[in-house]
């Protein structure tokens, strides 16, 4: 499981979803912090 996909995927999920940038970032940092 390629932690790079994961996070293209879920960039692109946030952008076309657009929800809140403060959860993107928070989420984001949890799975830099995961890797």
């Amino acid at each position: 499981m390629p932690a790079e996909l994961l996070l293209l995927l879920l960039l692109l999920l946030i952008m076309m979803e657009a929800p809140q940038p403060r959860h993107t970032v928070q989420y984001a940092r949890r799975i830099s912090k995961g890797r």
